[in-house]
Parts: C-alpha cells; structure tokens; sequence
C-alpha cells in the first residue's frame, strides 16, 4: 500500500513540474519582442507637403519614384527605397544617392531630421520640419506638353516643351517666333486643385538657389 501511495506522490509531483515548465515556455511566447516589419516605400504613396512651407513637397508614386522639391528650393527625382529610419534616393537628375534620416514616420505624417548626400553619409542638409500626406492629385509626367506662359503683348515670352518625366526645354521667344534663348531644366511636376504646376531647375547647375528654382502653374485650357 505504501508503494502505491508513494508512487502517486511521485506522479503528482511530476505532473506540477510539467505544469510549470510548460507555464515557462508560454510565458516566455508572449513576451518575446514581436521582429521589425518593414514597409515597403510604395505603402505611402501620394504627395507629401511640408507644414511650414507648402512649396517643399514630396511625391510617392505607386513604382517607387519620388518627385520632391524638399532642400531649400532643390529638386529630385529618382527610385526610392526605405530601410527603417533611412529613406534613399537614387537622383537620377545628378547621379547621386539622397539619404533621408526619418524622426517619424507613420500613414499620415512623417518627420524629416537631415538629409545627406552620397553613400559615405556626407552631411548636406538639416530640416528637421514635419511633412503631411494631401490630398492632391498624383500627376506622374507633363511629357508631350508645349506650354507658352504668358506676357505683356510687345515683349519675348516663355515656351517650355516637356521630353520626358524630368527635362523640359525653356524657350524664350520673340512676338515674331525667333528663339532668342533656350536652356534645358529638370523639372518636377504638381497638381493642386484645378492648377497644374511645375518646379524647374537648370541642368547641371553646381549651386543650387532660390534664383534657379521656378515654380510655374497653368491651366489646362492655356
């Protein structure tokens, strides 16, 4: 009888610290750091505008690119990538790789804290401003359009002719046809209500400024 009551002892005693290691192995399930999950650049698509200046915006196409005019009057354009707090740009307007630091970023809203400009992390810029999602129209290309901005009846007026995604050819033109001036400019386009726009910037220009940057709107109908 003694056997048999010792050998249930034994048996309860086991069956607890079965309970408890397996209480263990739960435990330690539910408090394991869930891993990092990582979005993919193309889940925050649209156009992103600076809070305290509406003419630094950023444009997320749904294939990766990005169109901004984000550093000081400083135009970009080129395939996008984000890695945790770092988005990348590969500027396809002058070959170089753009490193965006990210403070915050979520579905509507998204902190900027410097940007750099090569792969080495060269400090170029500190913004540190907050940028908001619109809800602005995506315009992808103004290529194919011929728009003459208008002026004064007697004087040369302005005729750009869009390539392609990024390079417009700027005309100055006399009343009687001749081009008296041409430049080429990257340019990136933007929409905002019922006015098309276009930020334009000489190619190949090693300092970039205020005086080099336009920003032009027209309607549809000009």
């Amino acid at each position: 009888m003694k056997k048999i009551i010792i050998f249930l002892l034994l048996a309860v005693i086991m069956a607890s610290m079965s309970a408890v290691f397996t209480s263990c192995s739960s435990d330690d399930a539910v408090y394991d750091k869930p891993s990092y999950i990582q979005k993919p650049i193309t889940d925050y698509c649209g156009v992103w505008v600076n809070t305290k200046d509406s003419d630094y915006f950023m444009t997320i196409y749904p294939d990766g690119v990005i169109a901004t005019n984000i550093r000081k009057y400083h135009i970009y354009r080129g395939k996008s990538t984000l890695s945790r707090d770092t988005l990348f740009i590969d500027d396809e307007l002058e070959n170089k790789t753009l490193m965006i630091r990210l403070r915050h970023l979520t579905d509507s809203s998204v902190i900027i804290n410097d940007i750099l400009f090569d792969k080495e992390g060269r400090r170029f810029y500190s913004i540190d401003t907050k940028f908001v999602r619109s809800k602005e129209e995506l315009v992808y290309s103004y290529k194919g359009v011929v728009y003459r901005q208008r002026g004064l009846i007697d004087e040369p007026y302005y005729k750009f002719l869009f390539y392609s995604d990024n390079l417009v050819n700027k005309q100055k033109v006399s009343r009687k046809g001749i081009v008296l001036k041409e430049e080429l400019h990257n340019y990136v386009p933007r929409k905002i209500g019922d006015r098309y726009y276009f930020y334009t910037q000489v190619c190949n220009v090693e300092e970039h400024t205020t005086d080099n940057v336009e920003k032009i709107w027209y309607r549809k109908d000009d």
